[in-house]
């Protein structure tokens, strides 16, 4: 039998000890271990505009309780595409934001609207799943979205001044990311306000990005709500956890939502990874338990009418 050439095995070896490197025990280990890691595979279940189903979705990435052989394969890559994270072991589970939510959590009157109608959703839904065009029942309990669909809809019953910024007719999570970014800090315009640091969140507060230059997928980005105020995890410099509220196809950490179900509506935990200056510039999809950090811009903005 032929050998096979220097180069492919070392190419082989590469691979093996990347995926080794970040199966899920790691994160459960007492052993800290800094890895340089982004996941080149797309990021699920957000805003598309595509025809791409649920079920291709999730033909692309697996549920955090499978093998790491399962998942996609994470590559090594330069220090400067890459973001640094410290792997450590998972922290005991923390109360569901969404079960004691209160208008009064939110930082202004349009912000306690928003939070008023989640908990109205919370409490009407019957049916919810993941889906390009918005189709909203109230009577049936059913409402079927996207992320953007999601926020559109929300926005204008509680934020109308925020909603006509973002744009008119079909927004997408893009649109969000831009209306954002043109928001002053420090005071409103046009019904949006920036915020500089994730730590500045409310409950009620809108956090939106742009597709990671680093993922195939064809979404524009994603967009959600913070149901509480955002707190940094033990051991992870840099990183910050949130409950959220958001329509996806991909449940994140510790959700509500079924990982076999139809997605749509629904809470869980995502994690925002900042730079030395506080600025978010990575997340782990799945929570404290990602093992991949897709780096890009994220902004955080919260509603003033």
């Amino acid at each position: 039998m032929r050998r096979p050439k220097p180069q492919k095995e070392r190419r082989a070896f590469t691979l093996r000890v990347a995926v080794t490197a970040l199966d899920c025990t790691v994160l459960r280990s007492q052993l800290a271990v800094t890895l340089f890691v982004v996941c080149s595979t797309a990021t699920l279940g957000c805003s598309s505009h595509t025809s791409n189903s649920t079920s291709s979705q999730k033909a692309e990435w697996q549920r955090p309780s499978q093998k790491r052989s399962d998942m996609p394969i994470f590559a090594l890559v330069a220090p400067q595409a890459a973001v640094a994270i410290t792997a450590v072991p998972a922290p005991p589970p923390r109360p569901r934001a969404e079960e004691s939510l209160s208008p009064d959590q939110a930082a202004t009157p349009a912000g306690g609207r928003v939070v008023a109608l989640i908990n109205k959703l919370q409490e009407d839904i019957v049916t919810t799943r993941y889906q390009g065009p918005t189709v909203v029942d109230r009577k049936a309990g059913l409402y079927a979205w996207d992320c953007s669909g999601m926020a559109s809809w929300i926005l204008q019953r509680a934020a109308p001044r925020a909603k006509r910024t973002v744009g008119k007719g079909r927004q997408r999570a893009k649109d969000f990311y831009r209306a954002i970014t043109k928001a002053p800090v420090g005071k409103a315009r046009r019904g949006w306000q920036r915020l500089e640091h994730v730590s500045e969140a409310k409950p009620g507060d809108v956090f939106a990005f742009l597709r990671s230059p680093l993922s195939r997928s064809k979404i524009t980005g994603h967009v959600g709500f913070l149901v509480e105020e955002p707190w940094p995890v033990e051991g992870m410099e840099g990183a910050w956890a949130a409950r959220i509220v958001d329509a996806t196809g991909l449940p994140h950490e510790d959700d509500t939502r079924d990982y076999q179900g139809e997605g749509g509506f629904g809470f869980g935990t995502f994690l925002f990874v900042t730079d030395d200056s506080g600025k978010a510039i990575a997340y782990g999809w799945f929570g404290t338990r990602s093992t991949g950090y897709l780096p890009t811009e994220i902004v955080f903005g919260r509603v003033t009418r």
